[in-house]
């Protein structure tokens, strides 16, 4: 399959074409204003989801969908997590903003004293000390024993992370074969998987997983398509292991069997483990994530991709970093010719994320875990939504399964619901009167799907659906 070929999210617009939603839109003259006011809460829906990593057009909704918006995580039936909005420094007039002003403003003057100086576009700065200790710390609590000073490199968000990783896996193997680097990945995945990958010079091998369970990649499949491209072996994998669009996470066992795989027949490819998503499943099961990796004996082949924007409530915010368990990695990340690209952290944002951590550790020293109740904040979201659905739709007639839609949801920003088998989700879209992403966009197998986001609206205000 050629790069052309891909399937990616950004197939999107076969689902969702300009006649489809010009026909959409005009339904909702006379219609109950339940639609516009869940797409109002829910976000600005884009045609091919730009907050999907997609390119698409704009559509009348003023916010984005899949982002937290601060002003809209409090509600009555969300009180226990009021403290969030402090927390992750969210709203102004706050005590935890003020505090959160306040350790950015003294690490700032902790770093004019030293002379630290950051540049957006400088591509040999690591990113403040206190931001890498933040994740190392972070990191330590799914197993990953990683040091700040060694170990990780602060980026501009998680699409920067891979960028930057891209261009110094591509370099290094152009300095050492003197031939483009090779790139392989499962599909269907992230459009941005591949375009920092391109922009480095890689070359695109892909595994369609279109059929697979969970359109995981498994260590047979993995096998078979190494055996039969043995003069073109791939110098890197990217993987998944916790989904943000499917909502799927791989199994530990499944996971260290396929990465075997891969270090048996190139011991020496890169291992890229996109782990925006990790610090939202269950930490145990995080844990043993990182425990196959190490049992496959991949941990020092391995690059963790770091993203905060949805587990620190923090939209807008390009928090992420590089954790390479192997030293030797950092320097790879730090040391190749990054010149004149966008890949580096900026000084607000090292500041922000700082202090922001900071503000975090102090809650959690009061018996408070914001990493944990954000994700029990998105779960009480996805009960809300199931029971509104159930009222919405009581006979069935468009969606079954509802009683079992959670239990395949381990990632619990998205809600996955699958349609009867003579419904189209347009038809869902259209009847319920409810907004989401018809599921076609993410692979054949979720083409009787729709996917919902709980980051854009609280649970008071899912619950009043309904009335």
């Amino acid at each position: 399959m050629s790069t052309a070929e891909v399937r990616t999210s950004s197939d999107l617009g076969k689902s969702l074409t300009a006649g489809l939603l010009d026909d959409f839109y005009s339904s909702l003259n006379g219609k109950s204003p339940q639609i516009r006011q869940f797409a109002v809460l829910c976000g600005k829906i884009y045609a091919a989801g730009k907050s999907e990593g997609l390119a698409g057009r704009d559509l009348p909704f003023p916010a984005h969908i899949g982002d937290v918006k601060p002003d809209l995580i409090g509600g009555e039936g969300e009180e226990r997590f009021a403290y969030l909005k402090d927390a992750f420094a969210l709203l102004p007039g706050t005590e935890g903003r003020q505090r959160f002003l306040e350790y950015r403003d003294a690490l700032e003057q902790s770093m004019n004293r030293e002379g630290v100086f950051m540049s957006s576009y400088d591509p040999k700065v690591l990113g403040l000390w206190a931001s890498r200790a933040a994740v190392a710390e972070h990191a330590g609590r799914i197993g990953l024993d990683v040091y700040p000073d060694s170990h990780v490199i602060m980026t501009e968000g998680g699409t920067g992370a891979w960028l930057r990783t891209c261009l110094s896996q591509a370099q290094s193997v152009e300095k050492k074969y003197g031939r483009s680097a090779r790139l392989l990945s499962p599909v269907p995945t992230y459009t941005m998987a591949f375009e920092p990958a391109l922009q480095s010079g890689m070359e695109i091998q892909v595994v369609d997983v279109n059929d697979a369970p969970g359109q995981q990649l498994t260590a047979e499949r993995l096998d078979h398509e190494l055996r039969r491209r043995p003069n073109e072996m791939p110098d890197s994998l990217y993987l998944v292991p916790a989904s943000n669009p499917m909502a799927t996470v791989y199994e530990p066992d499944g996971l260290k069997d396929l990465l075997a795989v891969a270090m048996q027949h190139n011991p020496d490819m890169y291992i890229n483990l996109d782990s925006a998503y990790l610090m939202m499943i269950d930490p145990q099961r995080a844990k043993a994530l990182i425990q196959a990796v190490e049992k496959a004996e991949a941990l020092g082949n391995s690059f963790f991709l770091w993203s905060y924007a949805k587990s620190m409530l923090s939209p807008g915010y390009r928090y992420g970093a590089v954790v390479t368990p192997d030293v030797r990695n950092r320097d790879l990340v730090n040391t190749n010719d990054l010149s004149g690209v966008y890949t580096t952290y900026s000084r607000h944002a090292d500041l922000s994320f700082a202090a922001t951590a900071a503000l975090v550790g102090e809650y959690e020293k009061e018996g408070q875990d914001p990493f944990a109740d954000v994700r029990l904040l998105f779960r009480q979201r996805q009960e809300a939504f199931i029971e509104v659905l159930k009222e919405l739709d009581p006979d069935g007639r468009f969606l079954k399964g509802l009683d079992q839609a959670l239990t395949r949801h381990e990632v619990p920003l998205y809600l996955w619901l699958e349609t009867q088998v003579d419904i189209l989700p347009r038809e869902v879209i259209k009847e319920l009167m409810i907004m989401g992403i018809p599921g076609g966009a993410f692979g054949e197998q979720r083409e009787r799907h729709l996917r919902l986001s709980m980051g854009g609206v609280s649970t008071e205000q899912i619950k009043n659906l309904k009335a």
